[in-house]
């Protein structure tokens, strides 16, 4: 059986790889025999980027063998195609007034018919794709905000119409599959990150050993919301803490995509580079962190698994939603929040710190079980191929 894993695979973002090692290690589990191809479309003509030769070859280091990386220009038939994590259906650009009035009637007839006029028009256009499949299946997948008259809206949504099950990670995304009328199976679980024993091979009394008192960690990304000012207001809370002899770490997820971060933290940032960075020495520095300060959403999630207790900072829907997977131990804050006021929320959690591990402890709980019944679902639809 020949598989495709689509996400957004080799650009050196840390929560997508993540992601893409708990969607091998699910394949390559469920499927033993099965050939598998990862999908990167990463390339030397990118902006703002590494520009290495086989940059993207860090995969194999992540997944623990090699691989068969291809992007789009590959043209061939997988029996599954599987998209594995990651919010893949969003964009930020606005467009027309005409734009999103044709965004409003594809809206009106739902994603699966949007597939279908697609084919024909590539039927009639003889346009045809290069990459075929049997069956398209998404786990953990986030839906996010389309902005008036986005650009992509028509192309993602005939993406969506094209998968026969669907595995959303949060409560948001399942209410827009229901706006967006997809009609194939859908379950609500987590985050694929959850499944922990894919990337952590920690044991536990080892992380618990990490730790360390007064310890915070800030996960921060380039976001067109008052940047600058955030940054500030971080840095004076950098300062405020360091004088109360709190230890901070500073985090940036993405070295292609946090060029403004990396300005103006510069030697601060502790920056995930998987070319050169051992994944396992980089969870340990967050496992060092009792609280986790986040404006990325695996930032906040991979803090909490590790044992940090999590505050999200909302530059997004989806920071929202990751709060809502910790309802007993999260926090959500605005994005111009002041350093006075961060300092507070983290000196009250300090306070009551044991009281908020143990919530902690139950949210992991219910998140561990729900990402179970998520895989029970997966491997009722791989049984069905």
């Amino acid at each position: 059986m020949k598989i495709l894993l689509k996400g957004y695979y080799g650009f050196g973002n840390f929560g997508d790889d993540i992601l893409l090692i708990v969607s091998y290690g699910l394949i390559k589990e469920l499927l033993p025999n099965s050939e598998v191809f990862i999908f990167s479309n990463y390339g030397l003509n990118l902006s703002n980027h590494v520009n290495e030769d086989y940059y993207n070859n860090y995969i194999f280091k992540l997944i623990g063998e090699n691989a068969k990386i291809i992007d789009w220009t590959f043209q061939g038939h997988f029996d599954i195609v599987l998209n594995g994590g990651g919010g893949v259906f969003f964009d930020k650009n606005k467009g027309s007034i005409g734009r999103e009035i044709l965004n409003n009637a594809i809206k009106f007839i739902g994603c699966q018919n949007s597939r279908k006029v697609e084919k024909i028009l590539r039927k009639l256009f003889f346009k045809t794709e290069n990459i075929s499949f049997k069956r398209r299946i998404g786990v953990g997948l986030g839906i996010g905000e389309f902005a008036f008259g986005s650009p992509l809206f028509a192309q993602k949504m005939a993406d969506m119409g094209s998968f026969d099950f669907l595995w959303v990670r949060d409560n948001y995304s399942y209410r827009k599959l229901d706006q967006y009328k997809f009609k194939n199976r859908v379950i609500k679980s987590s985050d694929l990150a959850f499944l922990s024993d894919y990337w952590n091979k920690k044991p536990q009394k080892t992380l618990d050993q990490a730790k360390k008192l007064n310890t915070i960690g800030i996960f921060l990304m380039d976001n067109e919301f008052s940047q600058s000012s955030l940054f500030n207001e971080i840095l004076n809370l950098t300062l405020k803490l360091e004088q109360n002899e709190y230890q901070v770490h500073l985090f940036s997820l993405d070295e292609n995509y946090d060029i403004n971060l990396k300005a103006f933290f510069g030697d601060r940032l502790l920056i995930w580079k998987p070319n050169c960075i051992n994944l396992a020495d980089y969870l340990l520095k967050i496992a060092q962190c009792q609280i986790v300060i986040s404006s990325r959403a695996h930032g906040a999630i991979i803090g909490g698994i590790l044992g940090a207790i999590p505050i999200c900072l909302e530059s997004s829907i989806k920071l929202r939603e990751v709060a809502e997977m910790f309802p007993e131990s999260g926090r959500i804050c605005s994005m111009d929040i002041s350093a006075e006021d961060l300092s507070k929320i983290i000196f009250s959690i300090k306070s009551e710190y044991k009281n908020y591990t143990s919530r902690l402890s139950r949210d992991l709980d219910l998140n561990r079980t729900a990402i179970l019944e998520g895989v029970t679902a997966l491997k009722e639809s791989l049984n069905e191929s």
